[in-house]
Parts: C-alpha cells; structure tokens; sequence
C-alpha cells in the first residue's frame, strides 16, 4: 500500500509547505493531517506556477504570504 493510498483509506490530509528559495536548495515541510477531510494542500512561493499544473483542481493551494490559510497549515 502506498502512503497516498493510505491517507485516503483513513480521510486523511497531505500537507505539503515550501519554505524559501536559495540556490541549488528547497526546503518544504511535509504533514499527514487526521482531519477527515482527504484533502492535498499545498502552500508555496511558486503557487502560480502549482495552480498551473494542477489540472484537476485536486489541490487546494495557497501563497507563503496568505496568513489566514497559515494556521490551517501549520500546527
């Protein structure tokens, strides 16, 4: 079973945040939230470019600067 395949068994939620750019190197912080919601969310600087390929509208995807999804993101 895979870990996609197990948060949707369970209704849980992936949370992907990516912190800052520097050369040659990304950080991101990835999360398995128990909230029911079988959801994929992603917060990033590059969230335009993520809206660009998500074809399915399957990711709920928000800007390192929008503060009110922050506390959503981040335990």
């Amino acid at each position: 079973m895979t870990s996609f395949e197990t948060i949707r068994s369970i209704n849980a939620s992936l949370v992907i945040e990516e912190f800052g750019y520097k050369e040659n190197q990304y950080t991101k912080s990835i999360g398995i939230i128990f909230d029911n919601k079988n959801e994929y969310r992603i917060k990033s600087y590059r969230h335009s470019e993520i809206r660009e390929i998500d074809k399915e509208n399957r990711i709920i995807i928000s800007s390192k600067s929008d503060t009110k999804k922050r506390k959503m993101l981040v335990p």
